[in-house]
Formats: structure tokens, sequence, C-alpha cells
């Protein structure tokens, strides 16, 4: 018998050193890792039911899709390295008068931000660390072939914004869209939405 266990949702076969995944597992990622199966529809169609949808900067939280540690990298691409990130905003609730003071809520602003990572992927999980000291680990993203779907929560100016969105990668590009939320503004401005479009490339 040979000393190898099954890792994820399975029951080892030592007799062919491979696993029997559980209902709604698969081995694609490799003979002993059971990864969830993709979800349908992937990526999620209402990006809504990815944060709870509390305006107060304090208590805004990610409600991200499950994940499996355990599972092997899903898709065929590496996500590893540093990728330039060009966001463009396709339309905005924003008061003009923010215009000036965060630019990207201005219908046609471009921003190009380089040195990103796709956080720290583990299985088909995507994690963030905290400023916190120690750092705690945040869920920041799940993957299902090639298409990740992240959120993330960013102090601000004034008040805080919320990225939702998703992006499918091929080799060492990335397109997808993205909905951001700024959120605590009040009482100068009332809270906003933009809709961007999203482009990865590997530096």
């Amino acid at each position: 018998m040979v000393d190898v266990e099954c890792c994820g949702n399975g029951t080892l076969n030592a007799a062919e050193d491979a696993c029997v995944c559980d209902s709604g597992y698969n081995d694609d990622a490799g003979p002993l890792l059971c990864g969830p199966d993709t979800p349908d529809p992937w990526p999620p169609t209402d990006f809504e039911t990815l944060w709870n949808a509390d305006h107060d900067p304090a208590a805004v939280a990610c409600i991200m899709p499950a994940c499996d540690e355990c599972g092997g990298y899903p898709g065929d691409f590496d996500p590893s390295g540093t990728w330039t990130r060009t966001l463009t905003t396709l339309t905005s609730t924003c008061d003009e008068a923010l215009y000036g003071i965060d630019p990207r809520t201005e219908p046609g602003n471009v921003a190009v931000e380089p040195g990103e990572t796709l956080g720290n992927p583990i299985g088909n999980c995507s994690f963030a660390e905290t400023d916190d000291d120690p750092p705690q680990r945040v869920h920041v993203g799940t993957f299902y072939e090639n298409t990740g779907v992240s959120c993330g929560i960013n102090p601000q100016l004034l008040g805080a914004s919320v990225e939702i969105g998703y992006v499918t990668y091929s080799g060492d590009s990335g397109t997808g869209v993205s909905t951001t939320h700024i959120i605590g503004l009040a009482p100068l401005f009332e809270d906003c939405m933009l809709e961007l479009e999203v482009v990865y490339e590997r530096e």
C-alpha cells in the first residue's frame, strides 16, 4: 500500500494511487487532488451577492464564493509575478464634485496601476494579508477555470471603496469588469457606484 492521502474531499483508492472524489468535486488538477466543481453560472451574474451591502465603512464585508485550499489551482495560466492593471471608468453615479478628489469617479478616466499581484493563491482560493500585527489572512478571491472573482475593501480619502468583479485570464493577460461602491461619504456626498473595464497584463 502506498503512503499517500487524498487532498480535498475524496476517498483514497490505494490500489490505483488515486482518489475517488466526493459528489461536487473532481480530480482535474491531479489524481490525488479533489477540488470543487465549477459553480453554475460562473462567474456570478449578480455582483451584489459578493458583499453585505452595508454602507458603513466599519461594518462592510466581502462575501466570497466558496473555495477549497486543497484542490490544485484551476485553469491553465500562471498567476505568479506582478501585473499591470488598467481600469477604465465606463459609468458613474458619483457627484461631479468628486471628480477632482477621486479621478476614477469620472466616466472615461483611465488609471494604470503597475506592480499588482493576484493575491496568494492556494488551491482555488486567493488570499491577502492585513496590516494588523500579526497580519490576518483575508479571503479576497475565488478562481474556477481561468476566471477569478474578487472583492476588496479599501480606505479612501473620503469613506471607503468596495471593489467587486471578475477577470478571465489567458496567457499573460486578463480582461473583465468591476463594480466599485464608494461608501461613507456623508454628509458631504451621497454614496455612489462605478462600473469599470479591467485589463491585466503580465509585467
